[in-house]
């Protein structure tokens, strides 16, 4: 009964951490290429100022 029920919680508990974590990963990631597009862009532009 109740210790079946225990182990069903700490199952959803679980998974919502996975998919949490998944979340927080795929969500560092498309900040570090964004942060990249940005560096790029920032360094084109440099070169179009001094090209002027």
């Amino acid at each position: 009964g109740p210790v079946l029920q225990d182990d069903d919680q700490a199952g959803v508990v679980c998974r919502e951490m996975r998919s949490l974590a998944e979340t927080y990963q795929t969500r560092r990631q498309a900040r570090r290429s964004e942060e990249r597009l940005l560096a790029v862009s920032e360094v084109l532009d440099l070169g179009l100022a001094l090209g002027d």
